[in-house]
């Protein structure tokens, strides 16, 4: 059940396989992490067949209501630099100050990032992007939410990622993605604007997340990003 839905043309990946994005979203639902489900279908213009295009979910607070049990009323939904879809930045200020003014080398005060984001999603979320060689992502096709309800956390939503998978053709799958998501100084382009990768860039001063990330990378490697288990899901795409 959905309270709205659009249809979708695959954005940058219309004239090629027409299903990137549907792959990740069947990777992020895998990976536990907030998506837009899909479904390709038959499009019809005035009784005139127009061709196959794909059916997903619409990202507002009705959106995240569904898939949270959350009042969306009570929804915060963020996107890009500062630019408020529903609710307010408050939370989101609040988040941003704790990570600017406390020593995240030091494991109690990471712990209490709790309060504020949900670490462990975020570990997942980030290395999804940084897999697939997402260069259309962070500062563009970012997403994240939180509720005002008391100890409501900050959450990110993996969403428009036609522009992965190298779609060019250009052996983009050696790029250190790694590297671009954690961009400073001449390594910024649109994509990876200083504002965008700071939470990155802040929760690597603390040793133990680095090597929760190594691990978060290994899992993927091991089983969600293994091509035992996607190249079945791409052939069946294509199928």
């Amino acid at each position: 059940s959905y309270e709205a839905f659009i249809i979708r043309n695959s954005g940058n990946d219309w004239c090629r396989s027409m299903f990137r994005d549907a792959i990740t979203a069947c990777m992020a639902e895998e990976m536990r992490l907030d998506h837009q489900a899909y479904e390709p279908v038959a499009q019809y213009i005035n009784g005139e067949y127009w061709g196959l295009i794909n059916m997903r979910e619409k990202i507002h607070e009705h959106f995240i209501a569904a898939h949270h049990h959350v009042d969306p009323e009570e929804v915060n939904l963020i996107q890009g630099k500062m630019n408020v879809q529903t609710g307010s930045l408050d939370r989101y200020n609040e988040l941003l100050a704790y990570l600017r003014s406390n020593d995240l080398s030091d494991d109690s005060v990471f712990d209490g990032l709790s309060s504020h984001m949900d670490v462990d999603e975020y570990k997942r979320y980030w290395a999804l992007n940084v897999y697939i060689n997402n260069k259309d992502w962070p500062s563009n096709n970012s997403k994240f939410w939180s509720t005002n309800t008391a100890g409501a956390q900050w959450r990110w939503i993996v969403y428009d990622t036609d522009f992965a998978y190298s779609p060019w053709g250009d052996k983009d799958y050696n790029v250190n993605t790694l590297l671009f998501a954690l961009g400073e100084g001449d390594l910024h382009t649109y994509a990876n604007k200083p504002w965008a990768t700071e939470v990155a860039r802040m929760l690597m001063q603390n040793t133990q997340y680095q090597k929760d990330i190594c691990n978060t990378f290994a899992d993927g490697l091991n089983y969600y990003f293994h091509p035992d288990r996607m190249l079945p899901v791409i052939d069946s795409f294509q199928q």
